[in-house]
């Protein structure tokens, strides 16, 4: 990052300015009275600038400075991205990398409600049925922040089919009979029905009744 270091000089016989970065081990010449602007190296810097005079006397001031202009680098690892779960009971395993950490916290509402968490710990929750948008969050002692979002899906709840017709221990003189039912589900993926105990299963299309069958006497 850029920062310029301003100072100031005082010095009527002023003859050479220098600074280093490295406690002396290597000393780079500046124009006397000019600011120091550098992009400097991440983390911490120590800086001398120098100036003699043309009696050979020199003097010095330093400042520390701190450059951190690196995110935190947050990776969740699981849930993997669109997984469907049939419990509620999810951990949410994430992975940390920052040298200056400072707070962690996380998000199931777009950022409307963030709740804390201590840093490096994995989210453990039960949660609500449907679709969840959870992002997990970073920042450092400098302000730099960082987030990671993943999408799942809970659904804990069956189907509920019921046959409406016929009722249970009919008896018909035809073999041809429609049967009809009702079907309750949010997430809705497959249908089939068997007359066989499940020995065949035979598909249908999800809600429509089960019609152009010819049953056994």
């Amino acid at each position: 990052s850029n920062v310029t270091i301003n100072y100031t000089i005082v010095e009527g016989t002023l003859f050479n300015c220098w600074y280093t970065n490295s406690s002396g081990l290597v000393n780079s010449t500046i124009t006397c009275g000019t600011n120091l602007s550098q992009i400097w190296l991440e983390n911490v810097n120590n800086v001398t600038i120098y100036a003699n005079d043309s009696f050979g006397l020199t003097n010095s001031s330093s400042v520390m400075f701190n450059i951190d202009s690196i995110s935190p680098f947050v990776n969740i690892i699981f849930p993997t991205n669109n997984t469907n779960f049939t419990t509620a009971s999810i951990q949410v395993n994430y992975t940390l990398t920052e040298t200056n950490i400072n707070n962690c916290w996380w998000t199931n509402s777009s950022g409307l409600f963030n709740l804390s968490i201590t840093c490096g710990n994995n989210l453990s929750q039960s949660w609500a049925q449907g679709i969840q948008n959870v992002t997990i969050y970073a920042n450092d002692t400098h302000g730099n922040v960082n987030g990671t979002s993943v999408k799942f899906l809970v659904d804990t709840i069956l189907p509920v089919v019921n046959i409406t017709f016929p009722i249970n221990s009919s008896n018909f003189t035809t073999t041809s009979i429609e049967v009809n039912y009702t079907l309750v589900e949010t997430n809705l993926n497959n249908c089939w029905w068997t007359n066989s105990s499940g020995l065949f299963n035979l598909s249908i299309t999800c809600g429509n009744n089960l019609t152009g069958q010819t049953w056994d006497l």
